[in-house]
Formats: structure tokens, C-alpha cells, sequence
């Protein structure tokens, strides 16, 4: 096939691109979070905050920068329709920023998570703690419990294939 027969869609490809560009910034955005929830021994005091402040701020430029430029995509394809062009930018900005937000959020919860897991297992074998005692803790163990349960085929579920 020569490229005379080819025929291209410069709308998906705009919308491949803001995809690969948004999914960078929530990348970015992710990983000062992650920066932000770790603790150090040794080494510089409270750098977490302005590693996860770089990161977001990178992130919230990066993600306007690809709607604008989506947006400059868009106005060409739709001549004489501006408005149509610059309002759809900025509805698809908001939903691309309240999307972002939300997976960075839902992803610090699963670190938050981890770290309660680990305090509830480090304290389960003291016997002076009392963390084991706390609710979460007490939750995380019964979910423990129920699929353990599962595995070994108690309370009528199957044990598995053999």
C-alpha cells in the first residue's frame, strides 16, 4: 500500500495522545505520592513533601499542556466552531483532572493499606500490644480467616483441584 491510500483519523491519533500524555501525568502525579508516604531513616529530612509537590504541580501542567494541545487538534478539525471547540477542551480538562485525582487517590489508599496490614502483623506477636485488638486489625484477620478457609475447602467451599 502506498501512503496515498492510507487514510489517517488525526482525531483518534489526538485522542491516542492525550491518552498516552494524561496517563503520563497520573504517573508523575502517582509517584510523588508514592514519594510523599515514605519514610526515611537516615538521610534528608521532610524531602518527601516538596518531591511530591514538584510532582504534582509537573503533573497538572503536563495535563493542561496535552489539552491544549488536543484542544488546537480539535479547533482545526472543527472550522468555525471556536466556541464548540474551546468549551469541549475544558469539559474534557475537568473530567480528565477529576479522573486523574480520583486513581492517584484510590492508589495512595492501597499504600495506606499495606501499611496498616504491616503494623497489624508486626504486633500479633507481642503480647503487651494492643493494636491486634483495634477493628481493622480484627477485619483484616476475618478476611485472612475466610480465605484461608477456602483454600483448605472448610464450610463447603472447594479445596482446589487435585
Amino acid at each position: 500500500m502506498t501512503e496515498e491510500n492510507i487514510t489517517r483519523s488525526y482525531f483518534l491519533e489526538g485522542i491516542l495522545e492525550l491518552g498516552r500524555n494524561w496517563a503520563l501525568a497520573v504517573a508523575i502525579a502517582s509517584a510523588g505520592l508514592v514519594a510523599s508516604r515514605t519514610e526515611t531513616i537516615d538521610g534528608p529530612q521532610h524531602w518527601e513533601q516538596h518531591v511530591f509537590i514538584a510532582c504534582a504541580m509537573t503533573a497538572c501542567l503536563w495535563m493542561v499542556l496535552a489539552v491544549l494541545r488536543f484542544e488546537e487538534g480539535l479547533t482545526h478539525r472543527v472550522k468555525g466552531k471556536g466556541w464548540l471547540a474551546r468549551f469541549s477542551a475544558l469539559a474534557l480538562y475537568a473530567f480528565l483532572a477529576m479522573l486523574g485525582v480520583s486513581v492517584i487517590t484510590v492508589v495512595s489508599h492501597f499504600s495506606w493499606n499495606n501499611e496498616v496490614v504491616q503494623i497489624c502483623d508486626s504486633a500479633k506477636g507481642r503480647a503487651d500490644s494492643k493494636i491486634p485488638h483495634y477493628d481493622e486489625c480484627k477485619r483484616l484477620q476475618a478476611q485472612r480467616q475466610i480465605v484461608v478457609d477456602k483454600l483448605e475447602g472448610r464450610n463447603g467451599a472447594p479445596a482446589g483441584r487435585e
